[in-house]
């Protein structure tokens, strides 16, 4: 059995009540990280958020409102990468997860991830360390909202559960597609098209009807209804442009089956489990990951798709 281990650096007392500096808890890490490392843990996960959730419990929709502190420190994962490291000898870093529609959007992630690659490569000449790239929408809604992920229109806040899943879809393929090398613009970007197979019951698709009858000004209910695309933009291409990909494992933090299925037909992408997944769950993943791997990742083994197990460490007297 192959040991990972997650660091989630949240800002939060201890159990004294102390609250350490955002100094402290980086070094503690780095010493968390290191002993990590001398125990022969394959691949240190560190947790990526954005923007304060202490600041965040001010407005309209809180999303951790009784969370003393901060969520998480960790805003950068490639920067902190790179920081972890020049700071072990062996271990493999990875993300869990990198949001793909915050801080800037999939085309600057795609780039940092390239940088981040180069860079490893200098770190580590002639190993074979590499970056473990967990890529989502997102822990949080409100992270990605300043960067203009949100409904745009009455159609779009009417299918916004639904349609934020399609707008990841639209990333991601923006994402990969940039680590693949390509040069890509928005011409051929994934098309976003609703119908009534994305959503839970057929009350939740007739609002997007009847709210695309209203500003589109038709006659009937569509059975499809076409979204505008999320990033526009023209032909472009990251660079570095040959970073070393045989250092870079992707995993999807998705459960749609579909977009697990589509995501692999540009890239191999190993797929997240929740620790809540069912292990009827979990076997009818393997299967279908086994026929939609990617070929150029080889055939699917189960340790593509790592298991959560939680250890917590408790100060109170008298437990065995």
């Amino acid at each position: 059995m192959d040991h990972d281990i997650f660091f989630s650096i949240s800002h939060t007392p201890d159990h004294t009540g102390t609250m350490p500096s955002e100094a402290v808890m980086f070094e503690h890490y780095l010493d968390q990280l290191r002993l990590a490392d001398d125990l022969g843990f394959g691949v240190a996960w560190v947790a990526q958020a954005h923007l304060s959730t202490e600041v965040q419990k001010r407005n309209s929709r809180p999303v951790v409102p009784h969370w003393p502190g901060e969520v998480g420190l960790c805003t950068d994962f490639p920067q902190l990468a790179l920081e972890s490291f020049r700071a072990t000898k062996r271990i493999d870093m990875g993300s869990a997860v990198l949001s793909i529609l915050a801080s800037g959007g999939p085309i600057a992630q795609a780039e940092r991830i390239a940088n981040t690659l180069t860079h490893l490569e200098r770190i580590d000449a002639g190993g074979q360390r590499r970056l473990h790239i967990g890529f989502a929408s997102g822990r949080f809604e409100f992270m990605a909202r300043p960067y203009g992920v949100d409904a745009r229109d009455e159609v779009e806040r009417a299918a916004w559960p639904a349609l934020r899943g399609q707008v990841f879809l639209e990333a991601a393929t923006v994402f990969l597609r940039l680590l693949n090398g390509e040069i890509v613009s928005s011409k051929a970007a994934r098309p976003t098209v609703l119908e009534r197979g994305l959503f839970r019951s057929d009350e939740d698709w007739t609002k997007v009807q009847e709210a695309a009858v209203e500003r589109d000004g038709l006659d009937a209910p569509p059975e499809k209804v076409h979204i505008a695309p999320r990033y526009v933009f023209e032909d472009l291409c990251i660079v570095p442009r040959n970073p070393p990909r045989e250092r870079l494992v992707l995993v999807a933090g998705t459960h749609d089956p579909k977009a697990q299925v589509e995501l692999n037909g540009l890239a191999p992408v190993r797929v997240f489990n929740l620790s809540i997944t069912s292990p009827e769950g979990i076997e009818a993943t393997h299967e279908r990951m086994r026929a939609c791997f990617h070929p150029d990742g080889g055939a699917w083994e189960r340790g593509h798709m790592p298991r959560t197990v939680f250890v917590f460490v408790n100060h109170e007297e008298g437990l065995d």
